[in-house]
């Protein structure tokens, strides 16, 4: 049997309710926790996708042992910090993009991924881009 990676979100919004249901098509992933500003979006973002836990700390969510993983989809200006939480909480990421707002902040995260051992990935699938599709046909065509 495979093992489930189990997911914390953070940020309850159409994105992540998106994500979470692209997530569900694959075996592997479960959503466990929900961090949110208010105990009352927390609770019926849970409700709505059936997570069981609900946090509106991410520093507690981070540090439970109810998830192995963090999507974050919150607002840009606060990935970076969120992402060096979660992963000195011993968590992967998955960021939503952008990943940072700064190469200086995307460095630091990198070198916190690397510290930690965990893995850290940007939301954003380039094959699907009206830039890479362009690319594709290019190159294609010779």
């Amino acid at each position: 049997m495979m093992k489930k990676i189990r997911f914390g979100v953070v940020g309850t919004n159409n994105i992540t309710d998106w994500v979470i249901a692209g997530g569900l098509q694959d075996e592997r992933f479960e959503v466990t926790a929900v961090c949110s500003r208010t105990k009352e979006r927390a609770e019926e973002f849970a409700a709505k996708h059936g997570i069981p836990y609900t946090f509106t700390s991410l520093e507690e969510m981070a540090a439970s042992d109810r998830i192995d993983a963090v999507y974050i989809a919150t607002p840009n200006s606060c990935h970076c910090a969120q992402a060096l939480e979660c992963m000195s909480h011993g968590k992967h990421v998955l960021c939503e993009k952008p990943m940072a707002l700064s190469v200086v902040e995307c460095l630091s995260m990198i070198k916190a991924e690397k510290e930690s051992g965990k893995i850290l990935s940007v939301g954003f699938q380039p094959r699907m881009d009206v830039n890479m599709k362009q690319i594709k046909k290019i190159v294609e065509s010779g």
